[in-house]
């Protein structure tokens, strides 16, 4: 069954073997990072997954960093296929 029209999903670009996915993100000792201005954008666009062991869908999250704003938004894994923001 598809989502209805008012619930908000997102198609991701990363595969499972992916873990962070995004524009611009630099390295900072090592490790990938990202930068927020102090007029509330972000250093770049950027995807992070989420999951556990078990690997069940209902277990996945992903976080979403818009690059212009900063904003982050949170989503959760449906049906293995669809991804669902979360808190709506």
């Amino acid at each position: 069954a598809s989502m209805p029209a008012s619930v908000k999903t997102r198609a991701f670009s990363a595969s499972k073997t992916q873990r962070l996915v995004g524009t611009n993100v630099p390295t900072v000792a090592g490790m990938p990072s990202l930068i927020f201005h102090r007029n509330g954008a972000a250093s770049g666009a950027l995807e992070v997954y989420l999951g556990t062991v078990e690997g069940q869908a209902g277990h996945s999250r992903a976080l979403a960093v818009t690059h212009s704003t900063g904003r982050v938004d949170w989503y959760r894994l449906v049906n293995y296929s669809t991804w669902k923001q979360g808190g709506l």
